[in-house]
């Protein structure tokens, strides 16, 4: 009866770290969503901008282009550091229920099924070698200030929206 009720807690810890892992990964996911509206909107206005007719004041036009242009980085800027945070947090608690599955070292689950079950091509090498480096990067759970302050700019989805936004106020500044 024992070892019954230590598999069912087992399975129970299971259950509930891989919920941790769904409900972090349901707040990057939500996010996401909720930015990318924000980023549409504020696209349209700067769009409508840019069809408007000449501005009274270009002065303070171009304040608020260059005021709307940079809190709206900042603001990408902080969605990507919290669900940066976020992802790391899920692949923490993801590692600690693969741990209740796997009781062997995930390193050596890696080695024998990556190297010694099968020969990698370059190719599976060099992409393997990328997944080691970024469950390294997900699994530190604290986000480095280096990281914080431009990490979001390796991004290719941050780029898109700094870029469109950039280009569309541009574009309204001189279209006024």
């Amino acid at each position: 009866m024992a070892d019954e009720d230590k598999a069912h807690f087992e399975k129970d810890r299971f259950d509930a770290t891989m919920k941790l892992v769904e409900f972090r990964l349901a707040r990057i996911s939500s996010r996401r969503q909720h930015e990318w509206k924000v980023t549409v909107g504020l696209w349209a206005i700067l769009a409508a901008w840019i069809f408007k007719s000449k501005a009274d004041h270009p002065f303070i036009f171009w304040l608020v282009l260059i005021c709307i242009v940079l809190v709206h980085i900042w603001w990408i800027r902080m969605h990507w550091v919290r669900s940066t945070q976020d992802a790391k947090i899920a692949f923490t608690y993801q590692d600690d229920a693969a741990k209740l599955i796997y009781p062997t070292p995930k390193e050596e689950v890696r080695k024998f099924y990556f190297y010694e079950e099968r020969k990698l091509s370059g190719c599976e090498k060099r992409l393997h070698s990328l997944c080691e480096t970024m469950a390294r990067f997900y699994k530190k759970r604290e986000i480095s200030d280096c990281e914080k302050r431009l990490g979001f700019l390796c991004e290719g989805v941050c780029w898109v929206q700094v870029l469109t936004t950039v280009v569309l106020a541009i574009g309204a500044a001189f279209g006024a």
